[in-house]
């Protein structure tokens, strides 16, 4: 598994000391028919989540409110033209969230059959998520490239994750230029 960065800027703006982190995020995933992502967190914090979502990956809006582990996926063919990039996201009560964005928070809908399989198990001090993704949900041909993220715990203790992060102070997953071919 590979271990995810954590970003050094939490949600109140204050930098804080890569050793006061309060999580540890690991990844690992394997491409065949489906695309296999499985995630662990690990902490000794209850994880932050909400019964105002449901087993609809459509009607979860809001849930990156909350912990959350995504994988940010994109297809690019051989001139390194890009598709629309996919993004899923997966809570520790195994909610559901899809997005496929066209262009970072101004154009992007809910896809509306995407048969993605997920399961999350919290045991202890830890979390593991799985996302096994078809490879037909992809809206071309190409290679991979994504972003494997999480976002956990609460207002000013708000800490993010990822593989390949932006460099500003601010975290921004919505970044295809970021991504890193799987």
């Amino acid at each position: 598994m590979k271990k995810l960065n954590r970003h050094q800027e939490v949600a109140s703006g204050n930098k804080q000391n890569w050793k006061s982190h309060q999580y540890e995020v690991s990844v690992d995933f394997k491409q065949g028919k489906n695309l296999e992502i499985n995630f662990e967190v690990k902490s000794k914090n209850a994880y932050l989540t909400s019964n105002d979502f449901g087993p609809d990956y459509k009607k979860n809006w809001g849930l990156w409110n909350y912990d959350v582990v995504e994988a940010f996926l994109q297809k690019r063919d051989k001139r390194g033209v890009a598709s629309p990039y996919l993004e899923f996201q997966l809570s520790p009560k195994g909610q559901a969230f899809a997005l496929v964005i066209i262009k970072p928070r101004q154009i992007y809908y809910t896809p509306l059959d995407f048969k993605i399989s997920s399961k999350s198990v919290v045991s202890g001090e830890s979390w593991k998520a799985q996302l096994s993704i078809p490879s037909n949900v992809f809206l071309c041909e190409g290679e991979l490239y994504g972003n494997f993220y999480a976002c956990l715990g609460e207002n000013q203790n708000r800490e993010y994750y990822g593989m390949n992060l932006n460099p500003e102070e601010k975290p921004d997953f919505h970044r295809p230029e970021f991504f890193v071919k799987l």
